[in-house]
């Protein structure tokens, strides 16, 4: 295929150089991005396609691209609705709290929360850009009063200070 270099079964592509495709259909070279499912993982010892479970779980650990803003984000939403219900619930948000959630996904329980702590602050820590953009994007009302705070990072590097929250939660990411 032009503008590919073959390895093995697969093709990767020197226009962008980043992914291995299959062929000419959808491919690269013609525009189109070479879906994820076909990359191939970036490891020193193996150039072959990761497997559709392979990369779910890597979506579920770190969201990205349009699978993860839109596919990912459905399936947290529903998923993990019951979860949030029961953190919102043991967490019992009063009018003043200072909240952190750690790993917010699509911040559904940051804006649930906000809704209740109107002299309150809720904050977010999450690493996937992905999340932090579908997150300001429903929390936005919130974050523009001041009253939300997303940031990007891991939550063992964020310079929070001693007892700066009353109440802290986090929900699936003992898996990451």
């Amino acid at each position: 295929i032009m503008g590919h270099e073959k390895r093995g079964d697969l093709f990767v592509c020197h226009a962008h150089g980043k992914g291995l495709c299959r062929g000419s259909k959808g491919c690269c070279r013609h525009g189109t991005e070479v879906p994820s499912v076909v990359m191939a993982a970036r490891t020193q010892d193996r150039s072959y396609p990761m497997s559709f479970k392979e990369f779910f779980s890597k979506q579920a650990q770190k969201p990205s691209g349009p699978f993860g803003r839109f596919v990912m984000s459905f399936i947290f939403d529903k998923g993990n609705a019951a979860l949030n219900n029961f953190m919102k619930e043991l967490l019992s948000p009063e009018e003043r709290d200072c909240i952190l959630e750690i790993g917010f996904g699509t911040g559904k329980l940051i804006n649930d929360m906000a809704k209740l702590t109107k002299q309150g602050r809720i904050e977010g820590v999450d690493f996937s850009d992905t999340m932090i953009s579908v997150a300001e994007k429903r929390n936005a009302s919130h974050i523009k009063s001041g009253r939300v705070r997303i940031q990007q990072g891991r939550f063992e590097e964020m310079p929070y200070p001693d007892n700066y929250f009353d109440k802290i939660c986090t929900g699936n990411t003992i898996y990451f």
